[in-house]
């Protein structure tokens, strides 16, 4: 059986929703819409285009759209998608607001669809090779992650501020990773180049099984870097998500040294180990996902997770009111 797939936004994630789909064996890719008809016009005859989502929904048979357009819209679309029984996966965060993100949750229910949310890192072979190390305790209790995701402004994305836009990747993995519900936040941002919007933050966050979190985020840095480090009392982990590699380093069974120069060599014997593990695209296997979960061959949706992603957020953004 081959799900029937539209792909509603066709800025830059929506064409590696548009791309993927195409390639997969398991769907049909029977539409795209996108209101700004230049774009549409990039994309050959053979895929039907619409330049409204009302037609679209009005005129294909549809089991599942990826919605991909700006957070703003994700409520109002996201409900006429859902009221159509249409299986929805929609990009991070699930909606700018929680109240409307528990109602996306609620009339997924209530009309038996798959609502699914796009956080992408889920899904690197990085986190998910980190997340069993932590589980098999080979890096002992964790006591602390910090991430790091910064670079350019992005020219497409101007509805939210970098917090929503970036941190909320990383603070959703580091609630992941970090198994556990927050305590504490506090958090620092402003506005380096950007007078309406926050484009730069540190955030600092203590779970409740006594983890703590520094997540750091900017559109200032010259240079595109996502990394996590995990310290844990036995090893300590450091993740390139770019390159999906990880590096670990297990601790030496302390002794006494009796010089510096012997504590000295003892760092230099330390150079690490890169941990094997089979790269994969993340949106390849989040849409894999997605699809079978449909077919109802197995099921790891977290439109759940996200609404608890969320809450941080603007929890966040509350701090940085007052």
């Amino acid at each position: 059986m081959k799900l029937k797939v539209a792909v509603v936004g066709t800025g830059n994630m929506g064409r590696y929703h548009i791309n993927n789909y195409s390639e997969m064996n398991n769907v049909e890719l029977v539409a795209i819409c996108d209101k700004d008809k230049a774009k549409l016009g990039q994309y050959s005859d053979s895929i039907e285009k619409y330049d409204n989502i009302d037609d679209l929904l009005c005129n294909k048979d549809i089991d599942l759209i990826s919605l991909v357009t700006p957070t703003s819209t994700h409520y109002s679309l996201g409900k006429k998608i859902i009221k159509k029984q249409i299986n929805l996966l929609v990009e991070k965060p699930i909606s700018d607001n929680l109240d409307h993100a528990r109602e996306l949750i609620k009339l997924a229910k209530l009309n038996n669809v798959i609502l699914a949310v796009g956080h992408i890192e889920r899904y690197n072979p990085a986190v998910l090779k980190s997340k069993e190390l932590i589980e098999k305790g080979v890096l002992g209790n964790i006591t602390s992650i910090s991430t790091k995701r910064v670079g350019n402004m992005p020219s497409q994305i101007n509805d939210v501020n970098v917090i929503s836009d970036l941190g909320v990747h990383d603070l959703d993995l580091v609630r992941y990773l970090a198994g556990s519900k927050v305590k504490d936040i506090s958090a620092n941002a402003g506005n380096g180049k950007l007078s309406d919007r926050f484009d730069y933050a540190d955030i600092f966050i203590k779970f409740e099984n006594d983890v703590s979190a520094h997540v750091q985020v900017n559109w200032l840095t010259p240079v595109k870097i996502r990394t996590i480090t995990i310290t844990g009392t036995k090893a300590y982990l450091e993740v390139d998500l770019i390159k999906q590699q990880i590096k670990l380093y297990e601790s030496f069974k302390f002794e006494q040294a009796l010089t510096y120069d012997e504590i000295v060599k003892d760092y230099k014997l330390n150079k690490g180990t890169f941990v094997n593990l089979i790269k994969k695209q993340p949106l390849r296997s989040e849409l894999d996902n997605v699809v079978n979960s449909i077919l109802g061959k197995k099921s790891n949706i977290i439109a759940e997770d996200a609404v608890e992603t969320l809450k941080i957020v603007k929890r966040i953004e509350d701090i940085l009111k007052k």
